[in-house]
């Protein structure tokens, strides 16, 4: 297992956690200090107080916690960390519910999520291959909606 370095940047920040070994995510949590409160149909940022040095040709996505998505209709908006990104990761969380959530001081607000970099180039052409199953039906067009 490789390690991951980072930094609580205040004494409030908690380490990341991954509940068992077969968890692909991390989680992130909302810094012991403070209590946080979203209104429905509006988000804030949430300063989890760490800063992570992400291994060379990895990324992060930073994704929903099914409680908090599942419980409080709210869930993580934006959620991309470069590798070379070295600042406080802050969460965007957007309450789509019609209650205020709270979210209390030390909850797990999100979990991170470590993938491969796929460098690519793009080359113009004239035409592509639009010979699958989808072709150009988007928006579920797979299933005829």
């Amino acid at each position: 297992m490789e390690v991951v370095n980072f930094v609580k940047l205040s004494p409030y920040a908690k380490e990341p956690t991954q509940h068992s070994d077969d968890s692909i995510g991390y989680d992130i949590y909302n810094p012991t200090n403070q209590d946080i409160y979203i209104d429905p149909n509006n988000q804030v940022e949430i300063d989890t107080q760490i800063s992570i040095e992400i291994p060379y040709n990895l990324w992060i996505l930073i994704a929903s916690k099914s409680r908090i998505a599942k419980t409080f209709q709210t869930y993580v908006e934006g959620g991309i960390i470069d590798q070379g990104y070295r600042g406080s990761i802050i969460v965007l969380l957007k309450n789509t519910g019609n209650k205020r959530v709270l979210i209390q001081a030390g909850d797990a607000i999100a979990q991170l999520i470590f993938l491969p970099v796929l460098k690519r180039k793009f080359k113009e052409v004239s035409t592509i291959d639009k010979n699958t199953e989808r072709g150009t039906r988007g928006f579920g067009g797979i299933y005829g909606c």
